[in-house]
């Protein structure tokens, strides 16, 4: 017997696949809160836009709230991995092999993170609708890769920042 169905919407077998199907979630997840706030999205927006129902979704993110999880992760890791560029430009590290004043550092990280409104509407809705309606185990392994993050920014940043 053969499978008929496109090949996007056939069951993803391997580790490629999957990545690729999660891949496509965030990103309907993106589309979506361009349209609309984290509040205002269930399970059935994201599932719609990829072609699944909700319960393929949910085999590869337990909630909603998991998704934009992973959604913050990866926009997360992004800003963190960009952010030594844009914040050169402003001195930070100081060329000069002083350490940059504060108002240098603040003013660099906030028109960085003024040109990530995603980022923002995600890190606002942490506490208010994320981090809600997940499991211990999720919760464990979303911590994780943000926590690598902020290792990568105390290691690139820890001793530049005014204290």
């Amino acid at each position: 017997m053969t499978d008929d169905r496109p090949a996007d919407l056939r069951r993803a077998r391997s580790a490629e696949q999957r990545e690729t199907r999660k891949r496509a979630i965030l990103d309907a997840a993106t589309q979506l809160l361009a349209e609309m706030p984290v509040s205002d999205i269930s399970l059935r927006e994201p599932s719609r836009r990829v072609g699944l129902s909700k319960t393929n979704v949910v085999r590869y993110f337990e909630t909603r709230e998991a998704v934009f999880l992973g959604l913050l992760n990866r926009n997360l890791a992004q800003w963190i991995e960009e952010l030594p560029a844009e914040l050169a430009p402003a001195g930070v590290p100081d060329t000069a092999g002083g350490p940059p004043s504060s108002q240098a550092v603040t003013d660099a990280l906030a028109r960085s993170l003024a040109r990530r409104p995603l980022l923002c509407a995600l890190l606002s809705s942490l506490g208010t609708e994320l981090e809600r309606n997940i499991s211990a185990e999720f919760v464990r392994d979303f911590n994780s890769p943000r926590s690598g993050c902020w290792e990568t920014w105390r290691t690139c940043y820890g001793t530049t920042f005014p204290r």
